[in-house]
């Protein structure tokens, strides 16, 4: 699990860095050319806006990312060491990873465990696909459950990986209703 957790605050730090570089040429590029000041406001309060959701994204998964984990384990009869082992031997389809007991995810706002046996629903979103232009979309799957914080909402770039998940979940736990 160390493993997505540095993942995550790589990722977190790179929006960060990245903001600030988009900020800096930004200035640099309005600065060197001979642009209105209609135009300057347009382009800046753009760029602004981007950077700003960029880097505010950045410092809150940097200050609470694992804040979900942790809440887990306060909440839970479950150990570090014990999520850490069950997650080394998980199973990983696109971004979610499936133990024998637990799920472990990241999300845009942190890493979330839970127990596959709290699922009680599950529902997923096709969306992107735009065949004249080649693209065939992404997929978003929620679940929903008992002791589950919020709705999960999880990314997939393939249909294989996705469909392969619901069915690994479904296998664990006969009980999860498949939602459209």
């Amino acid at each position: 699990m160390n493993k997505i957790i540095r993942k995550m605050y790589f990722r977190a730090f790179l929006k960060i860095i990245f903001s600030i570089l988009i900020t800096t040429l930004v200035i640099y590029i309005i600065s060197k050319e001979n642009v209105n000041t209609f135009t300057i406001i347009i382009i800046g309060t753009l760029w602004a806006t981007i950077s700003l959701i960029y880097c505010t994204n950045g410092i809150k998964v940097l200050t609470s990312g694992t804040k979900y984990l942790k809440e887990y384990i306060k909440n839970s009869n479950y150990t570090i060491n014990e999520l850490n082992d069950e997650f080394e031997k998980s199973t990983k389809y696109g971004t979610i990873y499936i133990g024998n007991k637990h799920a472990f995810t990241i999300s845009s706002n942190g890493i979330h465990t839970f127990l596959i046996e709290d699922i009680e629903n599950m529902s997923y979103e096709h969306l992107g696909e735009n065949l004249a232009k080649g693209r065939k979309g992404y997929y978003y799957l929620y679940i929903k459950g008992k002791n589950i914080e919020d709705n999960i909402k999880i990314y997939f770039a393939s249909k294989n990986n996705l469909t392969k998940s619901i069915n690994y979940l479904i296998d664990k736990n006969k009980k999860i209703e498949i939602k459209k």
